[in-house]
């Protein structure tokens, strides 16, 4: 009798208790089995960004297959290793699909411009062959010269990305840029190629700085000296405190001949 009373005072928290229970038990089920389709995963199909070329495509899923054989191919250790492997890779994201089948979308890293020697510089300050990348990407992505490769390990400059993050695609898609150095980086734009902007390799370049420049050209163009008969160019050197030292120059030289 005692229990009755007992049951029958409290069976609405019982049963509360009682579902709570199930539902633990149902998601611990759900769980397990998420966590063993997720670590079976044995048949991959791709979703790559089409900023990626075909060559990076085959070379990605070579990485999947090699993994596979060799039991790494649950999606946390799948996409630990592609990221060690291809520095392109911005993100992975994967999706599994009942059978041991899983789907991986492939997001890569926005090239942010294209160097010398087949290299493409990567928004995060990683360089690649151009031919990881797609043919239209390769396109509309601008191109920067460098002619100091001085390094120290054989990589880029040092200063060579932080700079041109700072610089910006925008920029650099109205100049031609040419890296000579820490302290000499040319801007010449595209539109007026007699005239070009020097300046140093700072992250801190401005619309202000930049467009000191542009009142020179503008000071130039209103005298007819700029790309006149003489066929002279023109140099404003912007690195300078509260001055800008403008030379001349044979029009189709290089600022780094000292020329002007």
């Amino acid at each position: 009798m005692r229990y009755s009373y007992f049951f029958m005072r409290h069976r609405r928290t019982l049963k509360k208790v009682g579902l709570a229970f199930v539902g633990m038990a149902v998601c611990t089920i759900v769980l397990w089995r998420i966590d063993r389709d997720l670590s079976y995963a044995r048949d991959y199909s791709f979703v790559f960004d089409r900023k990626l070329s075909s060559q990076a495509q085959r070379a990605i899923a070579g990485a999947t297959s090699s993994a596979i054989k060799t039991a790494q191919a649950a999606p946390s250790q799948l996409i630990e290793q592609l990221h060690k492997q291809f520095d392109f890779i911005k993100n992975i994201a994967v999706f599994t699909i009942p059978g041991s089948r899983a789907i991986a979308k492939i997001a890569a890293h926005k090239p942010l411009c294209l160097l010398d020697n087949n290299l493409a510089l990567l928004s995060n300050g990683k360089t690649i062959d151009q031919q990881l990348l797609a043919t239209p990407t390769i396109a509309q992505t601008p191109h920067v010269a460098v002619e100091d490769w001085f390094a120290g390990d054989g990589g880029i400059p040092a200063r060579l990305a932080p700079f041109l993050k700072a610089l910006g695609q925008e920029r650099m898609n109205s100049f031609n840029v040419t890296w000579h150095g820490d302290h000499e980086v040319v801007l010449t734009p595209k539109e007026t190629p007699t005239f070009c902007l020097v300046i140093e390799a700072r992250e801190d370049v401005t619309n202000t700085l930049l467009a000191a420049g542009t009142t020179v050209k503008e000071l130039l163009a209103a005298r007819g000296i700029l790309g006149g008969p003489r066929k002279r160019s023109w140099a404003a050197d912007l690195r300078f405190k509260n001055q800008v030292i403008v030379y001349a120059g044979k029009r189709g030289r290089e600022h780094g001949s000292r020329s002007f």
